[in-house]
C-alpha cells in the first residue's frame, strides 16, 4: 500500500549553491584573448583578422556568467560583453596603428636629417 504524504509547508527546496569555477575559467580565457590582441598591438603590429571573434565570444561569455552569478539578467551581461569586446578590439587597433606610425615617423626623421 502507498501512503499519501502531505507536503511540508516550511520545507523549501534547497537551492543549488552557485559555483564561481566557471566564472573564473571564462575570466582566464578572456584575459588570454585580450593578451593575444593587446600584446602585439603594443609592439606596433596589426590586429590579425581571426582574433576578433574570440575576443567578442569570451567577453560575452565571461560577463554573461558573471551577471548570472550575481543574480542579474544574463542577456545584459552578454550585451555588455560584446560592447567590451568591440572596445578592446578598437583600442588594440588604435594603439597598434599609433605605435607603428610613431616608429615609422621617427625612423624617417632620423634618416632625412642628414640628407
Amino acid at each position: 500500500m502507498i501512503e499519501k504524504t502531505e507536503p511540508v509547508e516550511n520545507d523549501p527546496v534547497p537551492k543549488r549553491q552557485k559555483s564561481l569555477t566557471w566564472v573564473l575559467l571564462a575570466g582566464l580565457a578572456t584575459i588570454g584573448t585580450y593578451a593575444a590582441v593587446l600584446i602585439p598591438a603594443f609592439n606596433g603590429n596589426d590586429i590579425r583578422p581571426g582574433v576578433g571573434m574570440p575576443v567578442l565570444l569570451w567577453s560575452a561569455i565571461f560577463l554573461t556568467l558573471l551577471w548570472r552569478y550575481r543574480s542579474k539578467n544574463g542577456w545584459v551581461g552578454f550585451a555588455l560583453g560584446l560592447i567590451l569586446g568591440i572596445f578592446v578590439i578598437f583600442v588594440a587597433g588604435f594603439v597598434g596603428g599609433y605605435i607603428k606610425g610613431q616608429a615609422g615617423a621617427s625612423s624617417t626623421n632620423v634618416n632625412n636629417r642628414y640628407l
